[in-house]
């Protein structure tokens, strides 16, 4: 009976170890699972940070567009300030030409009423 038991062992010890390893398996799938959930996880929380700064970087897009026609603008209407300003100091040197010259000929009334008096 010793050697049929010493057998019985023998022949139990690899469907333990058939067991055993299988177990060992099981577990290795699930921990590999487990893995694979959580990259899934952190992916789809990379993708949702990525399309939050794509609607980030759009509005930073449309807010420098619309700094970029506004600065267009106002150069625009520099110009023509500047031109007004330039037209406004022409007009000023016509006016004052033109007192110089009144002057100029009320000096010279002056001079010939004084000469007949």
């Amino acid at each position: 009976m010793g050697r049929f038991s010493r057998e019985a062992d023998w022949s139990i010890s690899p469907a333990i170890a058939g067991e055993s390893a299988v177990g060992h398996s099981n577990k290795k799938a699930e921990g590999a699972n487990d893995i694979t959930s959580e990259a899934v996880s952190t992916i789809a929380g990379i993708s949702a940070t990525i399309t939050r700064i794509n609607g980030v970087s759009s509005s930073i897009a449309s807010a420098v567009e619309e700094q970029a026609a506004m600065t267009q603008d106002m150069s625009g209407n520099m110009q023509t300030a500047a031109h007004g300003v330039e037209s406004i100091a022409t007009s000023l040197g016509e006016i004052s030409r033109s007192v110089r010259s009144i002057h100029t000929a009320t000096e010279n009334l002056q001079h010939a009423a004084a000469a007949i008096a």
